[in-house]
């Protein structure tokens, strides 16, 4: 039976579900299951849901029985790019549960679009990528607020980042 998450302990709509096959367990040796989730996030200071990164079997004394790495995200996510404020140079990482067609743009103020990304399809995964402030002619961009758009077919977030020259 699943339950949903509240303050008292169970799961709620925005909590995610794995499917962990017991069939290789010796149900005679287990009185007590353990399964840990372990979570990361992309940088110390992402501000957005952390994503599986691996989860563990064990029995009632933590004795570990059987681990699984996580090979894709479950959500898709935007994390602040590190460091912000910048100077020249910032990495922005991101990550798509899912095979889609993404975009990922820079706006300034204005909201005109200064520099292109990524644009097009991209598998499930991890993604990291620099950028060093310019526009898409590769010229410096002057100091100031900039916007981060990650775009795809059913997902859309924004962040504030504030470059100085």
């Amino acid at each position: 039976m699943v339950l949903p998450y509240n303050s008292t302990g169970f799961f709620d709509k925005t909590s995610y579900f794995c499917t962990v096959n017991l069939s290789s367990l010796n149900p005679n040796s287990y009185d007590t299951l353990r399964i840990k989730a372990i979570f990361r996030r992309q940088t110390a200071k992402a501000s957005s849901d952390p994503a599986l990164l691996m989860w563990a079997l064990g029995n009632k004394d933590d004795i570990v029985t059987g681990v699984s790495l996580a090979d894709k995200p479950m959500t898709f996510a935007l994390m602040k790019n590190q460091p912000n404020p910048f100077t020249n140079r910032t990495e922005i990482q991101y990550q798509l549960p899912k095979r889609v067609n993404a975009e990922l743009k820079v706006y300034d103020l204005m909201g005109r679009s200064v520099a292109i990304l990524v644009k097009g399809v991209q598998k499930a995964g991890y993604y990291s990528i620099q950028w060093e402030g310019t526009n898409k002619n590769g010229e410096h961009l002057p100091s100031g607020v900039y916007f981060l758009r990650l775009e795809t077919g059913e997902y859309l977030v924004s962040q504030k980042m504030l470059l100085l020259r």
